[in-house]
């Protein structure tokens, strides 16, 4: 059992950054989606810690992504695949990770993950037109009580006049 620090944020809720985490080396044929790997990329120096999401056994790799993530990564190579985390610290108390916790944490972490993208949705277009539509008719509203016409504009060209 060897031990790692999560540097990121791309795990959370479940786990924070700063968390210790245990791993072990696990046959791949025992692993399965749910599970929370530690693997290597080509690309990166320091090792991955994200959720299976599917494994492709006639490529022999695994698909992860984090549980604050919003797509899936690259296909790991199982070669890349340094071990499974079996528990994590919390100041000074270790817990076991179970199949059952495993399982729990992925279907809550999608249930987070579609609540915060709908949240993303909202916040960048919904919440921005309902703003400038507010702000429209308070504009209309002083204007027609001064008795004044507003020319209304899309891309230089008149649409409206009030």
């Amino acid at each position: 059992m060897e031990k790692i620090l999560l540097l990121g944020k791309s795990m959370k809720p479940f786990f924070k950054q700063g968390t210790v985490l245990f791993f072990k080396k696990v046959p791949c044929k025992q692993l399965r989606p749910g599970n929370v790997i530690v693997f290597r990329r080509y690309s990166h120096l320091k090792p991955v810690i994200h959720r299976i999401i599917k494994i492709d056994t006639s490529k022999e790799a695994a698909v992860t992504r984090g549980d604050n993530c919003k797509f899936n990564d690259l296909p790991v190579d199982f070669s890349l695949i340094m071990g499974k985390i079996i528990a994590k610290q919390n100041k000074n108390k270790i817990t076991t990770i179970s199949r059952n916790t495993e399982i729990i944490q992925q279907f809550t972490a999608g249930v987070f993950l579609k609540i915060k993208i709908s949240m993303h949705r909202f916040l960048y277009f919904i919440f921005p037109a309902a703003i400038s539509t507010f702000l429209i008719k308070d504009l209309f509203l002083k204007k027609y009580e001064n008795n004044e016409t507003i020319n209304v504009f899309f891309l230089d060209k008149q649409i409206a006049v009030y």
